[in-house]
C-alpha cells in the first residue's frame, strides 16, 4: 500500500486538484452522471461525473463520495454516441457508449491496467458534492480528532479520524491529509480498549488498543492484504 488509497481498488491515487478541466464543447452531456463502481475488493463506491458547457467549452469533474474525493478535473470528448472521459491526475479513463435516449452511458472504467464495467445514469440531482456519511451505533469515549502518521515504503502518510456522537449515534470521517482528501465515511466500533475503524470505500481497516489515559490508539492499518503500524493521538 503506497497511500491511504491504492490503484483502482480505491480509484483515488493522487493529490486532488481544484477546479474543472476544460475541453472543446461536447453537446448533450451536461448534468450529473452517476453509478455504482464494483471494486475488485468487493467494495462498491459511487462514481459521479459533473459536466457543464459554458461559453463554448465543456468542463467536467469526478467525485467519489465514499472516498471523500471531490472535484477531480476531467476532460471529455464525444464522437456521436462514443464518449471518453479522462481524469489525468489519477490515471483514470472512462470509455462508454451513450444510450439512444441520452439518459445513460455504459462502458469500461480503466486505471492502473485494470478495467471495470460501469454504467452511469443522468440524474436531476444538481448537488455539487454530498457525503454519504451516516451515524452508526453509539460509541462512547472516542469523540474528537485522532491523528497519526502511517509509515509506508514511500514515506509517512498523515491521516486523521474525526469521531462525533449525538442522539442519532456515532459518525466517523477519515481524512488523508497529505492528499487533501477529506470526509471519507467510516464506521467505529469499540469493545473495551479494542477500537476498530472500518473505511469501506478504501477497503482499509484500522485496529488498535486505546491507551489507559484515553489519549492514543496503537495498532495497525490493514488494506488489501498488507498491514502497517499506526498510532493515532487525540488532538
Amino acid at each position: 500500500m503506497k497511500r491511504l488509497h491504492t490503484t483502482l481498488s480505491a480509484i483515488v491515487v493522487a493529490l486532488a486538484l481544484s477546479g474543472a478541466a476544460h475541453a472543446q464543447a461536447a453537446q448533450g452531456l451536461d448534468g450529473r452522471w452517476e453509478g455504482p463502481i464494483d471494486l475488485p475488493t468487493g467494495a462498491t463506491v459511487t462514481g459521479v461525473f459533473r459536466i457543464e458547457t459554458k461559453n463554448g467549452a465543456t468542463t467536467a469533474v469526478l467525485d467519489v463520495p465514499e472516498q471523500g474525493a471531490r472535484d477531480f478535473p476531467a476532460t471529455l470528448k464525444r464522437d456521436g454516441s462514443n464518449v471518453v472521459i479522462e481524469v489525468a491526475g489519477i490515471g483514470l479513463n472512462y470509455t462508454a457508449a451513450l444510450a439512444a435516449d441520452g439518459k445513460s452511458m455504459t462502458g469500461d472504467l480503466g486505471q492502473g491496467g485494470r478495467v471495470i464495467p460501469v454504467t452511469v445514469k443522468h440524474t436531476s440531482n444538481s448537488a455539487a458534492y454530498t457525503s454519504p456519511a451516516k451515524a452508526g451505533p453509539l460509541v462512547e469515549g472516542l469523540d474528537g480528532t485522532w491523528q497519526g502518521a502511517l509509515a509506508t515504503p514511500v514515506g509517512d502518510r498523515n491521516i486523521a479520524f474525526r469521531i462525533s456522537s449525538d442522539a442519532k449515534g456515532t459518525t466517523t470521517l477519515a481524512d488523508s491529509l497529505d492528499e487533501k482528501i477529506k470526509d471519507i465515511p467510516a464506521v467505529t466500533k469499540r469493545e473495551g480498549a479494542t477500537v476498530t475503524i472500518d473505511v469501506p470505500g478504501t477497503s482499509g481497516v484500522f485496529s488498535g488498543q486505546l491507551a489507559a489515559d484515553g489519549k492514543s490508539i496503537a495498532g495497525a492499518w490493514d488494506q488489501m492484504g498488507q498491514s502497517f503500524p499506526l498510532v493515532v493521538e487525540k488532538k
